[in-house]
């Protein structure tokens, strides 16, 4: 592919890699890049959809690649047909860039597909192995611990992937380099879960997840450099800051954002100033423009300088893991300076999209990645749109000192509008004030915390106490907008997204089409998204008997019954059961739910109580009564300020047609039976021993549908069931059909009907 354009690019006197005695100021042409870096995105998204059962993808995509066969072969032939291809696309030989496009999407399809295959097939799941491997990092919290294991060896054979593994810290306490050698049970991290792909899965090699429980045996070991640098600027950052700021510094320099707790993670998000966490182009612009300062203060020759900022990004973006926006940003960094010293002046869209095709190419998979699309979405907004809001700015008499960051943050917000949309659901009012104050605050604490995090390497944490004196005011500052709140936004799909930069696309000088050409495109793409937005954010009316699971039995379900009443089950037992809650709400566009029922609750859950009352317009909870007064107290505090009817109840008619009944063993609510006038539902919501099965009266009936956690015995199959269901087990009979979270169960009738939420 890259051969195809340099011999292009040669031959129309445009390539730019070759250093030249002659400065000539030319603007570079690589307007083809941007229509093949859109195809790669097509060939990626299709392909690997494939893979998870969208067909008509397939069919669109092979649809795809025989109309640019065919515009292949005419282009031999009949080239006059395709006049008007050639003055819209603003291409030269047609030839060269229609085979560019074939190998392409045959390169990328392929790299998706292999990808794909050999990173979904894992052989040591669910079974104990003798595992040898060396610690790369480690994350404590309290009494626990979380590590990363690298150079993995499993059963004797070595493996290229890495293992993340918990244990508390009494059983061992690991640091980086040390060597571990203990036999453990190892779980697969799967790839495609609940109908997304999990690219840090991808990018980080964590293929397996695994709990130490005892037998571990430590010997001192040796890390990798990266790993040690890495460890050396989180003890340096802890030494010198609290623990709170210690993870916004980490987060700030190396991209990681393990030690930044939830609290500090929320208030940059509700302040608009969640991008400044992420290693992106501010930072990398900031990088470089201190590397230019250093150089030249030294005298160091153009040419020269180019390789050491080069060698520089190139270490940083190995300690940051490749970051999608670490390595977009560089690229573009890169280009820009190479622009300059061979004379050529640089189209930033062609860098963006040279970027783009890199990054694709080595990791076709980023194309799912939250923080690629954010990133190359903001910039894409940044360069259609800051100068023309910075000049109408201008000319409303604001000055260009206020009036540039303000379009600059304008600008980005209009680009990833469509996937903030889509991934978060909020946005910040008070973003484009908090970007004005805090950013120059930030940018000076920025230049401060770099030389300094070096310099306290080597001679100790007291030299960085003014980055953490203007660390605070950043911090203080952004908790002060935090303050004023989010706005909750309409819903994207995916196909809203695409016609929403289609239609950017059109109105963009980029599009050569006349005036009345590009209104008549842009609002015939507009008709278009009208409808299906509008259709994407109403509201769903059921009309049938289902139950939807988060995760497992005991976490939360989601009931819905033919006269849509909308039945909630517990609100997530963690951060991971709470985000998979939201994703299946969202997916299924609940708007209000009817009731909540709360069982084995606990205070850690108060803040996801808050936020499903807030949320969701709850009519009515019900409180399974083993609850502690503190709990019933706080459930009472979070229901009164939005005027929610609760009750206490331990058997009840949750609807005319619908009674629930509950089974208790230790204060825990170990059973949820639901019956209605034609079936019969048990929810194992803990262990029940065998004989309490068969003394138990609620155990003591036909269901017509058992769900139960883990079947690591055959104990339930002594229950009499239609259907067996279990969730991540190690030991499955076939009588218990193994299902994952964010399953929907509908019954029809006699008949229960089982599929995945996503298909």
């Amino acid at each position: 592919m890259h051969l195809f354009y340099f011999i292009y690019l040669k031959k129309y006197g445009k390539i730019f890699l070759v250093f030249t005695k002659e400065k000539v100021k030319r603007r570079l042409n690589f307007r083809p890049l941007l229509w093949l870096f859109f195809f790669s995105v097509v060939a990626i998204y299709s392909t690997t959809n494939i893979f998870l059962g969208k067909v008509w993808l397939f069919a669109t995509f092979c649809a795809v690649m025989l109309c640019i066969l065919s515009l292949f072969i005419i282009s031999f032939f009949k080239k006059d047909l395709l006049n008007g291809f050639i003055l819209f696309f603003n291409i030269k030989n047609l030839k060269i860039f229609f085979a560019s496009l074939l190998v392409c999407g045959i390169l990328f399809s392929g790299l998706s597909a292999i990808n794909f295959n050999i990173f979904s097939k894992r052989s040591f799941s669910n079974t104990l192995h003798s595992v040898n491997a060396v610690v790369r990092e480690v994350v404590k919290t309290d009494a626990t611990q979380s590590a990363l294991l690298g150079d993995v060896i499993i059963d004797g054979e070595k493996q290229g992937f890495n293992i993340k593994v918990s244990c508390n810290v009494d059983i061992a306490e690991l640091k980086v380099g040390d060597k571990i050698d203990l036999n453990m049970y190892l779980f697969e991290n799967k790839l495609v879960n609940n109908g997304e792909i999990r690219t840090s899965i991808f990018k980080n090699k964590v293929y397996y997840y695994a709990s130490i429980t005892n037998g571990v045996y430590i010997t001192d070991g040796k890390a990798h450099f990266v790993d040690y640098i890495k460890n050396d600027v989180k003890t340096l950052y802890l030494e010198a800051f609290d623990e709170d700021t210690a993870g916004f510094c980490f987060a700030v320099t190396m991209g990681d954002k393990s030690l930044l707790s939830s609290e500090y993670y929320q208030i940059f998000r509700q302040s608009g100033l969640a991008h400044i966490l992420a290693v992106s182009g501010l930072h990398i612009g900031f990088l470089v423009a201190i590397l230019l300062w250093i150089t030249k203060k030294l005298k160091i020759k153009s040419k020269f300088r180019f390789w050491i900022v080069a060698f520089v990004l190139l270490v940083y973006n190995i300690i940051c893991g490749f970051s999608p926006s670490v390595f977009r940003a560089s690229i573009m960094s890169l280009c820009l300076m190479l622009g300059l010293i061979v004379g050529e002046r640089n189209d930033s869209l062609s860098n963006l999209s040279l970027a783009g095709i890199i990054i694709l190419l080595t990791q076709p998979l980023n194309l799912f990645d939250v923080g690629f699309l954010l990133s190359f979405s903001s910039v894409f907004g940044i360069l259609f749109f800051q100068k023309r809001i910075s000049n109408w700015l201008q000319k409303a008499h604001i000055n260009s000192f206020v009036a540039n960051p303000i379009a600059l943050t304008i600008s980005a917000t209009i680009g990833t509008f469509p996937f903030v949309c889509k991934f978060f659901g909020y946005i910040s009012p008070i973003s484009i004030l908090s970007n004005l104050i805090v950013l120059p605050l930030f940018t000076l604490f920025y230049y401060i915390l770099l030389p300094s995090t070096i310099l306290g390497l080597i001679f100790g944490p007291n030299l960085l106490v003014v980055a953490k004196f203007f660390a605070n005011i950043v911090v203080t500052l952004s908790s002060v907008f935090a303050k004023f709140g989010t706005i909750d936004l309409i819903k994207f799909d995916t196909l809203c997204c695409a016609i929403y930069y289609f239609i950017i696309f059109f109105i963009s000088p980029y599009f050569m089409l006349n005036p009345k050409q590009k209104c008549i495109c842009a609002f015939a793409l507009i008709f278009a998204f009208c409808p299906i937005i509008i259709t994407t954010n109403t509201a769903t009316y059921f009309n049938y008997n289902s139950v939807s699971f988060c995760e497992k039995a005991n976490d939360t379900a989601f009931f819905t019954t033919q006269n849509n009443q909308k039945i909630l089950l517990n609100v997530g037992k963690n951060k991971t059961g709470f985000a998979n809650l939201k994703t299946m709400l969202s997916n299924k566009n609940v708007k209000q739910i009817d009731i909540l029922i709360l069982a084995n609750y606990k205070a850690s859950y108060n803040d996801y109580l808050t936020y499903v009352v807030n949320k969701y317009k709850i009519k009515d909870i019900v409180i399974l009564n083993n609850l502690t007064t503190s709990d019933k107290k706080d459930i009472e505090n979070i229901c009164n300020n939005k005027n929610v009817d609760y009750i206490t109840a331990q058997n009840f008619e949750l609807t005319s047609d619908i009674y629930i009944s509950t089974y208790v063993e230790d204060s825990k609510y170990k059973a949820l039976n639901i019956r209605t006038a034609e079936h019969n539902y048990l929810f194992l919501l803990g262990a029940v021993s065998v004989s309490n099965l068969s003394a138990n009266y609620i155990f003591d009936q036909s269901f017509d549908m058992v769900v139960t956690n883990s079947v690591t015995d055959l104990r339930y199959e002594s229950l009499t069931s239609k259907n067996y269901l279990t969730f991540n087990t190690t030991i499955c009979d076939n009588t218990f059909t193994l299902i994952d979270d964010l399953w929907t169960i509908k019954l029809w009738c006699d008949k229960i009907k089982l599929w995945n939420l996503w298909n």
